[in-house]
């Protein structure tokens, strides 16, 4: 059976889309791919893969939501710009290796 990566690629390719051409700064960039991140699923993924972005994910939304503006908003409005770029920077890191995958097995 072939392996099909290709809703995660889907998702990654979407947010780092997002992240350079989107508007807004860093941290707004960041808080739409993360969102279009949320509906990624662990079998979108290869298992290092999904534990490398499911960490980032975690901490990247790791600040309770405060009233209704969810995990997402609450963590970026308590993160430096210096962290946003960080996180940023692992999304890339991720998606440049699920392309590496993905594209292997097309």
């Amino acid at each position: 059976m072939a392996i099909n990566y290709g809703h995660g690629w889907e998702l990654l390719y979407k947010a780092i889309s997002g992240m350079v051409v989107g508007t807004g700064d860093v941290k707004k960039r960041l808080q739409n791919a993360l969102i279009e991140l949320s509906g990624l699923r662990e079998d979108d993924l290869p298992t290092a893969t999904w534990r490398k972005f499911h960490s980032l994910y975690v901490e990247a939304t790791s600040v309770p939501a405060i009233g209704d503006e969810g995990t997402i908003i609450a963590s970026i409005n308590k993160m430096t710009d210096a962290k946003a770029k960080e996180i940023a920077s692992e999304i890339f890191d991720i998606f440049m290796e699920q392309s590496r995958i993905y594209y292997a097995h097309k």
